[in-house]
C-alpha cells in the first residue's frame, strides 16, 4: 500500500523540483530523492559510499552512548526490570549491533551501498526491537516506551545513513508496532492519543532534516558530477590536442626532412651544373657567337637565381625551429653597420634616429629584418640618390618601426601580395628571389609583431612594423638560459 502512495506521489511529480532542477539525465524523484536515470544513481551510490560509511560508524559511538544512558535510566527509575533489561541490551542488543557494525569494514558492505543500507536498516531495527521487548513488560510505563522510541527514531533519521525512502517506510512500520505494543499493554486512550501526536510531530521533524541531509547529498553529487563530466570531455580534449600536437610534430619532421632534401639533394646537382658551366666558359665561351654567349649568360644568371633561392627556401624553414637566444639588442648598432656598407657608392643614403629603442629578440633575425628591409628599397628604387629613412614610435610592450623610402611605391592592391613567399613585382630583376619579404614577416610574426605596408604613404614606399620592447617589465618571457645582450 505504501508503496502505491509513493508511486502515486512520484507521478505526480514528474519534473525535477526547483532545487535540483537540472537536465533530464539528472532527472530524480522529488517525493523519494532518487535519480530516475539508473547510470547516474549508480554513480551517486558510489560518490556517497564513503560519506554513508563514515556515518554509520560514527553513529556506533553515539549509540553506545544512548545505550549506556538508557541502562542509567533503568537502574534510577525501575529496578524491579533493571537485571531483564540489562539481559535484552548487554546481552543480546549490544553484540548484535556490534557485530553488525563490524560487518562495516568487510565487502559487500564496504564497496555496495545497497548493502550498506541493509546493514543500516539491521543495525535500526536490532535497537528498536530491544526497546519494544523492554515496553512488553508489565512492569514498564508508557512514556517510558515513548522516550526511547522518540530517541531511536531521531537517532535513526538524523545519525544514521539511511535514504529518505527507507528512513519513511522504517518510521512507518515502527509506529504501527508502537501502537501494538500500546494496545497489549492497555494504554488508555487519552495517554495514548498525546503520546501518538508526540511521536508524529517527532517523525515528522526528524524525516524533514533527513530530507534536507538527503538533498544535500544530490545537490554535492550534481556539482561533483558536472565537473567530473568536465573533466572527461576535457581527457578528451587533451587527448585530441595531443594527437594534433603529434600530427605536428611528424609535419615539423617531415618540413626538417624537406629542408635537408633542398640542402643536400637541390643543391648537389645545381653545383654540377655551375661547375660545368664554369668550365665551359674558360674553354668555349670566345669560340660561340654572340647570341649563344647571351644564352650562355642567361643560364649563369638562372643558376645564381636557383642558388639564391634554395638558400631563401632554407633561411624561411628555419625561422622558429633553431634556438635563438632572446637578449637585448641594439637597432642603432645594426643600423650603423648597414649605413657603413650601403653607403660607400653614394647611391644611397639612410637616416635613422641616434637614440633608437632597443627591441627584444636575436641579433641575427632582427637583423635580417632591417637588411631585407633596406635592401629591397635599394633594389627597386628608381631615382639617382635612393633616400631611406626610419622613425620609431613606442606603442605599449612594441616598438612600431617606420621604414620610407623614395621608389616608385607600391600599389595598393600588392599591398598583401609582397609578403608572399616567391612573389616579386619586377620579375625582370635577375636577383629577385621573392623570399627576403616573406622572411621578413615571418620573423616578425614570431615575435609577436606585425608588419605592413602603409598605403596612404604616396613618397614612394613605406613598410610599417613592430618588434617587442626591451625592458625590465617586458611580457615577453626570455626563454634562453642565458640572457644575450647585443650592442
Amino acid at each position: 500500500m505504501l508503496k502505491k502512495i509513493l508511486t502515486w506521489i512520484e507521478d505526480r511529480n514528474p519534473a525535477p523540483t526547483s532545487f535540483l532542477k537540472q537536465d533530464k539525465k539528472y532527472r530524480i524523484n522529488a517525493s523519494t530523492l532518487r535519480f530516475k536515470d539508473l547510470g547516474v544513481r549508480e554513480r551517486f551510490y558510489q560518490f556517497i559510499q564513503p560519506y554513508d560509511l563514515h556515518a554509520i560508524r560514527s553513529a556506533a559511538i553515539t549509540g553506545g552512548a544512548v545505550y549506556m544512558l538508557f541502562t542509567i535510566i533503568d537502574y534510577l527509575i525501575n529496578d524491579i526490570i533493571f537485571t531483564q533489561t540489562m539481559i535484552i541490551r548487554i546481552a543480546v542488543v549490544g553484540p548484535c549491533s556490534i557485530l553488525a557494525l563490524a560487518l562495516t569494514f568487510y565487502s559487500p558492505f564496504k564497496d555496495n551501498n545497497k548493502a550498506l543500507q541493509f546493514l543500516s536498516v539491521l543495525i535500526v531495527t536490532i535497537g528498536q526491537a530491544g526497546h519494544f521487548a523492554i515496553g512488553l513488560m508489565r512492569e514498564v510505563q508508557p512514556f517510558y516506551l515513548l522516550i526511547t522510541s522518540i530517541l531511536l527514531m531521531v537517532f535513526a533519521n538524523t545519525l544514521m545513513c539511511l535514504r529518505f525512502s527507507i528512513a519513511t517506510i522504517l518510521n512507518v512500520i515502527y509506529f504501527i508496532i508502537f501502537q501494538i505494543i500500546h494496545t497489549i499493554q492497555g494504554t488508555d486512550h487519552i495517554e495514548l492519543f498525546y503520546q501518538n501526536v508526540t511521536f508524529l510531530c517527532v517523525i515528522a521533524v526528524s524525516l524533514h532534516a533527513c530530507y534536507l541531509r538527503e538533498r544535500d547529498k544530490h545537490l554535492l553529487f550534481l556539482h561533483y558530477d558536472e565537473a567530473n563530466g568536465k573533466k572527461r570531455e576535457l581527457i578528451k580534449v587533451n587527448a585530441h590536442l595531443e594527437d594534433l600536437l603529434n600530427n605536428l610534430d611528424n609535419k615539423n619532421k617531415e618540413l626538417e626532412q624537406f629542408a635537408y632534401v633542398v640542402s643536400h639533394d637541390l643543391k648537389s646537382p645545381l653545383r654540377v651544373i655551375s661547375g660545368l658551366s664554369s668550365l665551359i666558359q674558360r674553354k668555349e665561351y670566345e669560340k660561340i657567337s654572340p647570341t649563344s654567349q647571351e644564352d650562355f649568360d642567361m643560364i649563369k644568371d638562372q643558376i645564381m637565381q636557383m642558388n639564391a633561392m634554395i638558400e631563401g627556401v632554407l633561411e624561411y624553414s628555419r625561422i622558429g625551429r633553431e634556438a635563438l637566444g632572446l637578449g637585448r639588442v641594439d637597432v642603432s648598432a645594426i643600423m650603423q653597420k648597414i649605413k657603413l656598407v650601403e653607403e660607400r657608392n653614394g647611391r644611397v643614403m639612410i637616416t635613422y634616429p641616434d637614440d633608437m629603442p632597443r627591441v627584444k629578440g636575436a641579433l641575427v633575425r632582427v637583423q635580417q629584418v632591417f637588411q631585407n628591409l633596406i635592401s629591397n628599397s635599394i633594389k627597386y628604387n628608381d631615382k639617382n640618390v635612393c633616400e631611406i629613412s626610419i622613425e620609431t614610435e613606442i606603442v605599449g610592450d612594441f616598438i612600431l618601426f617606420k621604414v620610407e623610402d623614395n621608389g616608385p611605391g607600391i600599389a595598393p592592391e600588392y599591398a598583401e601580395r609582397v609578403f608572399r613567399l616567391f612573389q616579386t613585382l619586377q620579375s625582370k630583376k635577375h636577383d629577385s628571389t621573392g623570399v627576403g619579404l616573406a622572411v621578413v614577416k615571418k620573423i616578425i610574426e614570431y615575435y609577436r609583431g606585425e608588419i605592413y605596408v602603409d598605403t596612404t604613404y604616396r613618397k614612394g614606399a613605406r613598410f610599417c612594423f613592430t618588434l617587442p620592447y626591451f625592458s625590465e617589465e617586458s611580457l615577453l618571457p626570455i626563454t634562453s638560459d642565458n640572457e644575450m645582450i647585443y650592442t
